[in-house]
């Protein structure tokens, strides 16, 4: 137990972060675990599903109590991104992992310099811009949440990277807005991860370690809990579109990577 305390601090402090910015962190949490259980990355996939349901949980709750979260929007994303994932295993069996990682490293690079640029150059405080006077473009949040459990079943990613981008520029949301009504469809993507990984390994989590899996979870769900109650009351808009850039360039470079060395 004392030989996970290091590994326990770095995925409470993963997941404190992403409490905040609508991603589940599970491209972070899997090569934390690699580098202090020895363990095969296809045993640690379990562990990390459960990290990224517990801070997806934790995280909506907070947001959902703070009105916070679109429970219509996030109900759509979720059936269209699982949806999504169905294509996404027949299209990746026959393209191969190099071209669906150019795809996915080509949207999140657009989304996040897209961002930068909202927060650095275009005229808006850090109440973000008004928008009381624009509506949601319900038919482009479907198709691009169908892409979001596309990649996740593709590639292995947790669909936030490609669902906050969507729900701030097609959404029409405020960005704690977004990150909530995120966390509540990674909810359901999390546990359809789950339960597909279960159906492939009879039922169960074979070769897994269950106690690393409870502590896992644990430690994610209680890293956002507090992270994201933090967040919600004291960081600004502009530094959560900041942190949430970065973690779209990290996600984009990590997958592009892995696809080049394969």
């Amino acid at each position: 137990m004392y030989e996970y305390l290091p590994m326990i601090l770095l995925l409470f402090l993963v997941s404190f972060i992403c409490s905040n910015v609508g991603v589940g962190g599970g491209s972070l949490y899997v090569p934390i675990m690699m580098i202090f259980t020895g363990m095969n990355i296809v045993f640690l996939i379990p562990a990390s599903l459960v990290m990224v349901l517990g801070v997806a949980i934790a995280s909506s709750y907070n947001h959902y109590i703070r009105g916070l979260l679109d429970l219509k929007i996030g109900a759509l994303v979720s059936i269209f991104a699982v949806i999504g994932t169905f294509f996404g295993v027949r299209f990746a069996l026959s393209a191969g992992d190099l071209v669906v990682s150019l795809i996915f490293f080509s949207v999140v690079l657009f989304a996040a310099s897209k961002i930068f640029y909202d927060t650095y150059f275009r005229k808006s405080n850090d109440k973000e811009q008004n928008m009381k006077n624009t509506k949601p473009i319900y038919p482009a949040i479907a198709c691009f949440s169908v892409l979001g459990g596309f990649l996740s079943a593709s590639i292995g990613i947790g669909g936030g990277t490609v669902f906050m981008p969507v729900l701030l520029y097609l959404g029409k949301m405020k960005v704690k807005r977004a990150a909530g009504t995120s966390f509540f469809a990674i909810i359901v993507t999390a546990i359809f991860g789950i339960l597909n990984y279960m159906a492939k390994h009879a039922g169960g989590f074979v070769g897994t370690n269950t106690h690393l899996v409870v502590i896992a979870g644990v430690c994610a769900a209680v890293g956002s809990y507090f992270g994201s109650k933090w967040g919600i009351s004291r960081l600004r808009a502009k530094h959560v579109r900041l942190i949430l850039a970065l973690f779209l360039i990290l996600g984009g470079v990590k997958v592009l990577l892995k696809a080049l060395t394969l």
